[in-house]
């Protein structure tokens, strides 16, 4: 019966390639068919993994093959090896895979080494194992955890190879920018070496301190780093610890506009994004270490990718939204008492972008809170008002470019100068900003229907002698021996 099942599915994993692809020859409904397909291929893989990835493997194999000939790079097909991404993935399925692609050995098994690839092989399995490591975060985000808690030594020994396989990869600037997403999952993979690496960032910086705030809300503490002092369980190769250092470096550099390639640049920002994601899935209280690492890049990142008066873009809008997303939700999760990046984001003279970001990130934070130790969408309550404000003016935009009476504006407690700045947007948008408000606005509509409180709760001014709550408003005395008086609403 079993052998049955498999080889029903094997019968059946061409027509699931088929539906995945299609978008690529302009189908209509491309971006339907293409995540019902992954659907279905992720829950094929949960009961047969072995089938699909013998798949993947064969497909690899007859790469090795076409090195032999004469066939060109553009006449190679990939999308076998781009199953790697929509596949279900544990633990110890990624170990399989990384394994696949790192061991070293007999002739017929470097068939499937990542060496013996075709370039266009090579970038397909190094982006196809960045998702597929976050396919394996995102579903079991336990065994990440644990990860950290107890290393693995045959998860970190196969990433140091692979790492190395792949830094063989980057002879160019532009096959550099390609990796490093990559090579920084595959330092996440070994702690033993982030320890390491942690420990020089502290001895650069020359500081044994550094403020961070434990995923609890509310909590401001100031906490002594210490790396642990403790005997490896790695055998750590020196060659691979001084290229990671190297590595680190250029990256640091890249980010901080330094790296002289604006491909670099951009490579290094994906990069830092993903680390600051995966270090979200850390406890803070289990293990500190990997947060000295993000701390010393963190700034950067943000100075990079929320700059007003030079928006960051690689030329795919969809692309950048994204990241930004998602580096705003993980410093919400890292830090969600540093305002910085939401005061940005709200500011009306800030890029549409940045709105639209700020919004599908508040609500990303509501819907998926899966980890105890992530921050509660409550420490934003404090920017009900601005938020308020945002809506009034996106309703007001959106109804203004469709041509019909203007909407009945909100009357938000705007101070002189903030009055006078609205007055600037007296002109009609174009068809192209009136679709951008559109877009905002339903966004702001899902953020409401997710948590109505955050737009609706009055923030406290502090010094102030009224007390704000939803429905009215409380004059309390400074004076203990007064009553309070209640104030009508205006």
């Amino acid at each position: 019966m079993r052998l049955d099942e498999t080889m029903l599915v094997k019968q059946l994993l061409p027509e699931i390639c088929h539906f995945l692809h299609t978008c690529r020859e302009g189908n209509q409904h491309a971006a339907e068919l293409r995540n019902s397909a992954s659907g279905v291929l992720f829950s094929l893989s949960c009961n047969n993994f072995n089938a699909v990835f013998s798949r993947i493997s064969t497909s690899k194999k007859s790469f090795v093959l076409q090195e032999l000939t004469v066939c060109s790079e553009d006449n190679v097909d990939v999308h076998d090896i781009e199953l790697l991404q929509y596949i279900n993935v544990d633990c110890a399925k990624l170990k399989r895979l990384l394994k696949e692609n790192a061991r070293d050995g007999l002739v017929e098994e470097t068939a499937f080494k990542f060496k013996a690839l075709k370039k266009v092989a090579q970038l397909a399995v190094i982006n196809s194992l960045e998702k597929a490591f976050w396919n394996w975060v995102e579903n079991y985000p336990d065994e990440f955890t644990k990860l950290y808690q107890i290393p693995q030594t045959d998860m970190a020994e196969c990433a140091e190879k692979l790492f190395d396989l792949v830094d063989g990869f980057a002879e160019s600037t532009k096959r550099k920018a390609a990796v490093w997403p990559l090579q920084i999952i595959l330092l996440i993979l070994c702690p033993e070496i982030i320890q390491d690496i942690s420990k020089d960032v502290v001895d650069e910086n020359n500081m044994n301190k550094i403020v961070l705030e434990p995923f609890k809300i509310g909590v401001m503490k100031e906490a002594r780093l210490e790396i642990p002092e403790k005997k490896s369980t790695i055998s750590l190769n020196a060659a691979v610890l001084a290229s990671t250092d190297g590595e680190i470096d250029s990256l640091r550099k890249a980010l901080a506009g330094h790296g002289g390639s604006r491909q670099l640049t951009e490579s290094a920002a994906i990069a830092c994004v993903k680390l600051c994601k995966a270090s979200t899935y850390i406890n803070w209280e289990d293990n500190s270490v990997i947060f000295l690492l993000v701390q010393s890049m963190v700034v950067d990142l943000k100075n990079l990718l929320f700059n007003p008066s030079k928006p960051f873009s690689r030329g795919s809008q969809p692309a950048d939204v994204d990241l930004m997303i998602d580096c705003l939700v993980s410093c919400f999760r890292i830090s969600p008492h540093n305002n910085q990046h939401f005061k940005i984001c709200l500011a009306q003279n800030s890029p549409s972008t940045f709105h639209y970001v700020l919004v599908n990130s508040l609500h990303r934070i509501i819907t998926n809170s899966a980890l105890d130790w992530w921050p509660k969408i409550d420490a934003v309550y404090c920017h009900s008002v601005e938020l308020r404000n945002m809506f009034g003016e996106t309703l007001h935009k959106a109804v203004q470019g469709c041509g019909a009476h203007p909407a009945i504006r909100m009357a938000p407690s705007l101070t002189f100068k903030e009055k006078v700045t609205s007055l600037k947007f007296k002109e009609k948008p174009t068809d192209l900003e009136t679709r951008s408000y559109k877009y905002l606005l339903l966004s702001m509509v899902k953020l409401i229907h997710a948590d109505p409180k955050l737009l609706l709760c009055l923030s406290v001014i502090i010094g102030s002698p009224y007390k704000y709550c939803i429905g009215k408003r409380m004059r309390i005395q400074e004076n203990k021996d007064l009553k309070p008086k209640a104030v009508q609403r205006n």
